[in-house]
């Protein structure tokens, strides 16, 4: 409450100063988690490409309520309206934007010819007219999701300067039973298409830091192996196949490197693998199972499930296998660790009654922070490059699809039906 409070006192210090009340209400969405509530009217047009403009304005405004800082206007009908009206004067009526409960509007023109389009896009904040972003873009007909996606991500900069995500895309694994395949999407589940055609199955495909490349766990060969994609040369290469288990590779986030489960001295042990010699290094030695290693954002620590303690539980430890420690000692089953860009919060997923549901969990004082709590099994968090997003697996009955959730508001969003089971979403660094 204390929060709210400071939040609410800030915004109604902006009819003091028209500027300074523009800035304080853009930081306060990022330090609250206060949404900026945006209008988005469909781009005015050329002839001929009416149903192409709608197309971009309904995109934008989902781009940007993904975002996780803006909430649009969702009475439709008022916002066309007022924008019919804008048009008719030649004026912006800012106490009309203001009615119908807009912070900002957005005011897009489009037009296309010659297999090209071009778009501009203008903002204003009703709280004094003040003109807060205004750019032109120019781009094949055919990239016109993607352009979307590039202008949403320069408006998130410039009102916040934070990084968008428009621009990012998710790993995930699709399929049922022992054929499953690695596919790859836009972040809003939008042009998803397979990478592998194995019929066989495969899991846990993770980014490379450059996003250029992909390594999972594949069973083409009848047993788990791990597997390096190129997604620019769209080829692939065996990484590991040592005797038992080789599984849930990481790539290090610094180093030319990634982290992996390997059993081949016994029992389940995190291992490291040079990329350039392919030498191996053990970095733990424990009867228990050790698994699931995820890296720090600095590469100098790697979070990881271990059951040393009877259960399955987080832990931490330095890149070279030294400072071990339990990090959760909530719950009796918490696995599948995902350490935040920001490097504060590894999030995971724990049982909560009949379910798994997501949590965080603060790296250094041990705070425990539950993001889903539904009726569905929630599993596979990954974090967005922002660190307030995380993309997971929620099921319900025999169906799993891929969500994305805000932090701050725990609101989950359902990217669009693959018409498949969809499970281990990675996001793109």
């Amino acid at each position: 409450m204390k929060r709210l409070f400071i939040a609410f006192a800030a915004i109604s210090c902006i009819a003091a100063s028209a500027h300074a009340g523009t800035e304080v209400f853009l930081n306060i969405s990022k330090k609250f988690g206060q949404k900026i509530r945006v209008a988005v009217p469909s781009f005015a047009v050329s002839a001929g490409a009416k149903t192409e403009a709608l197309k971009s304005s309904d995109q934008l405004q989902n781009d940007l309520l993904l975002s996780g800082y803006f909430t649009p206007v969702k009475e439709r009908q008022f916002v066309e309206e007022t924008q019919r009206d804008d048009q008719k004067t030649g004026r912006i009526n800012l106490g009309e934007w203001k009615r119908i409960g807009a912070d900002m509007v957005i005011k897009g023109a489009y037009s296309e010819r010659g297999g090209r389009i071009e778009i501009r896009c203008e903002i204003y904040a009703t709280i004094d007219g003040k003109k807060v972003f205004d750019r032109t873009y120019d781009d094949a007909a055919a990239k016109r999701r993607a352009l979307i996606h590039r202008i949403t991500d320069d408006i998130v900069k410039a009102l916040t300067g934070e990084r968008g995500i428009a621009q990012t895309k998710i790993a995930f694994v699709m399929g049922s039973g022992k054929s499953r395949e690695i596919c790859i999407a836009d972040y809003d589940g939008f042009n998803a298409k397979k990478l592998t055609h194995d019929g066989a199955l495969a899991l846990y495909p993770k980014w490379s830091p450059d996003n250029r490349k992909i390594v999972y766990t594949g069973y083409i060969n009848g047993r788990p192996e791990v597997f390096l994609i190129d997604t620019q040369r769209n080829s692939r290469s065996l990484l590991s196949s040592s005797p038992g288990l080789n599984a849930n590779p990481a790539f290090s986030p610094t180093r030319d490197e990634i982290a992996l489960t390997l059993s081949k001295d016994g029992n389940p042990e995190i291992y490291l693998i040079d990329l350039n010699d392919r030498s191996r290094t053990r970095l733990t030695d424990d009867r228990s199972v050790d698994s699931s290693p995820a890296w720090s954002p600095d590469g100098n620590r790697i979070a990881f499930v271990s059951n040393r303690s009877g259960s399955p539980q987080i832990y931490v430890m330095d890149r070279d296998g030294g400072g071990l420690r339990r990090l959760t000692f909530r719950g009796s089953y918490n696995t599948t660790p995902a350490w935040s860009p920001r490097g504060d919060l590894i999030a995971y997923q724990t049982i909560a009654g009949r379910e798994f549901q997501i949590c965080t969990v603060n790296v250094d004082n041990g705070e425990i922070d539950t993001i889903t709590s539904d009726s569905r099994n929630n599993e596979d968090p990954s974090w967005a490059p922002d660190g307030r997003h995380i993309t997971y697996t929620s099921t319900s009955g025999r169906r799993s699809a891929v969500f994305i959730v805000d932090i701050f508001d725990k609101n989950p969003i359902q990217l669009p039906d693959m018409k498949a089971n969809v499970l281990n979403p990675d996001w793109s660094r």
